[in-house]
């Protein structure tokens, strides 16, 4: 793993910390997006290894799919997580009263976990 790969892996679980910790605290919004941030991080990361660099959300989404999911690379899965949690973030964060409960939140982070594990799993092998 590259430099700015570890750095970018690293912002992540450090987000993803974070909103567990929110999380145990009663803050499902604040948590959801810590979550999305999680696997905005490890998209980043894994874009990196392609020496690509968005600069929006949509972009790395867009680019997350198109090297990593759509050629199979890594699960359909992740691109769906990631852009459910950027709708929920979104939400949370310019809207009151959206309603996140913990349980939303918590599936979030369990999908953060699952992002980070398999971009971390792709990033080990060599180029």
């Amino acid at each position: 793993m590259t430099e700015e790969e570890q750095e970018l892996v690293d912002k992540a679980e450090r987000t993803l910390a974070a909103a567990n910790v929110l999380l145990r605290q009663s803050f499902p919004e604040f948590a959801v997006s810590g979550a999305y941030y999680a696997m905005f991080h490890s998209a980043s990361a894994a874009l990196t290894r392609k020496g690509l660099d968005f600069k929006s959300h949509s972009g790395t989404h867009s680019g997350f799919a198109l090297q990593f999911t759509q050629p199979g690379l890594l699960p359909l899965d992740l691109h769906r997580w990631l852009t459910a949690a950027a709708d929920d973030r979104i939400a949370a964060d310019y809207t009151t009263g959206h309603g996140l409960s913990e349980a939303d939140a918590a599936a979030h982070i369990e999908h953060a976990e699952l992002f980070l594990q398999a971009v971390r799993e792709f990033l080990s092998k060599p180029d």
